[in-house]
């Protein structure tokens, strides 16, 4: 027999308004726990909701009883509340089971955060609720960065990546050093000023359209979006391990595909900037690819782009290239999606513990022809004490292993 556990740990931060809050709290009764996990949100997310008849208990031992917690979060009260925005959180779960080892059975746990495995979540409270049950709203290291100003100041020739280097430095967050077009990609004359740090990266994301998210307190920014020197590859099996799915089979010769292409080139702007230099503007140039009726690709640079009737239809982006070879690395990334085997989504149980950027080997036993191995797009993973624990798995597209 299985036994969910689960681990919330939420660490206070001293505030200018509560310099003595300093405590660390355990909760292991969860009523509802939401976690969402991907490089394409920028921000991973988590939701607990905990029951106010309960007690936290610190480091210590010692036991707190929520009741009335946090009713003054505008800090009107003279003792400081539980939980603030800002204090730190962990979570982990995973189950608790016997195992027969000789003639004997041993207790045996499971869980993320142990053993090699990482931390099923991260981060800090963004929002507190007072309600009962006790709503906490939290989000990944992301959240950090909406608290860290920028400064007025004129980028010229910075790439994305030496810019987020500079605006952390002296934090705790470092920026990922391997490099591709997109983060090296000269911002010629760049601003900023008046904005955070999460505003200046969604600023720079929307124009780019790359992906940005962390991984613990590495900041991962353009592409690789995978790791794939991080990637594990995880079994599931329909009529094993698979307790539902939305997972849709399709053979190549009837996947249809196309995708508008952009490429970023910075341009000099007639105006110049407030300092006197020149300033850049970014331009764009599309194309469309797409796959012929022989399952072909061809591209056309005409416009209007034909309407997408059928099929999937991604955007793509890429920086100072020419036509030609827009196509060809749209073509590169196209055939990625190009396969016979699944697309969509499946739930498991909480093992094995699965993340964005891993590999899952899905089996079949009564097909075994659409046995195949999948990259990991995201991950929610959901569920509570009483009715268990759950990950709803999102592929992305089929690997050729």
């Amino acid at each position: 027999m299985l036994v969910v556990l689960l681990e919330l740990t939420i660490k206070q931060i001293p505030s200018a308004k509560y310099p003595g809050r300093n405590k660390e709290f355990f909760f292991d009764a969860i009523s509802e726990y939401e976690v969402i996990s991907s490089p394409f949100n920028q921000t991973d997310t988590a939701e607990f909701t905990i029951p106010k008849d309960i007690y936290a208990r610190d480091s210590n031992n010692k036991l707190y009883s929520l009741v009335d917690t946090n009713k003054p979060l505008n800090g009107s009260a003279s003792v400081a509340p539980l939980f603030l925005k800002g204090d730190e959180i962990t979570f982990n779960r995973g189950y608790l089971y016997q195992e027969k080892r000789g003639a004997e059975y041993v207790d045996v746990i499971r869980m993320t955060g142990r053993n090699g495995l990482p931390d099923l979540f991260t981060g800090y409270i963004s929002e507190v609720s007072s309600d009962k049950p006790f709503v906490l709203k939290c989000e990944d290291a992301m959240w950090k960065l909406k608290q860290i100003p920028v400064k007025k100041n004129t980028w010229k020739g910075y790439s994305v990546q030496k810019i987020f280097t500079e605006i952390l430095k002296g934090t705790e967050f470092t920026v990922s050093k391997k490099s591709d077009i997109t983060i090296d990609y000269d911002m010629g004359h760049f601003e900023t000023g008046d904005e955070t740090a999460a505003q200046v990266l969604a600023r720079v994301r929307k124009d780019l359209k790359f992906c940005a998210y962390f991984r613990g307190k590495e900041l991962r920014i353009g592409y690789p979006i995978y790791y794939e020197d991080e990637a594990r590859t995880l079994d599931f099996g329909f009529q094993e391990n698979i307790i539902s799915s939305d997972l849709v089979y399709a053979r190549k010769d009837d996947v249809i595909l196309s995708a508008v292409v952009t490429t970023k080139e910075p341009k000099v702007a007639t105006k110049q900037s407030k300092d006197g230099g020149d300033k850049t503007r970014i331009e764009d140039k599309e194309i469309l690819v797409y796959t012929n009726k022989d399952g072909v690709f061809e591209y056309t640079a005409k416009k209007p782009f034909a309407e997408n009737v059928q099929g999937e239809r991604r955007t793509l982006t890429y920086t100072n290239v020419t036509e030609k070879e827009m196509f060809k690395l749209a073509v590169a990334d196209l055939q990625k999606y190009h396969y016979t085997g699944f697309s969509g989504d499946f739930t498991t149980f909480a093992l094995p513990h699965v993340k964005p950027g891993d590999n899952a080997r899905i089996t079949s036993p009564v097909l075994p022809d659409q046995n195949g191995t999948y990259k990991v797009k995201q991950v929610r993973y959901y569920g509570s004490e009483s009715a268990g624990a759950r990950q709803e798995i999102t592929v992305d597209y089929k690997l050729n292993i």
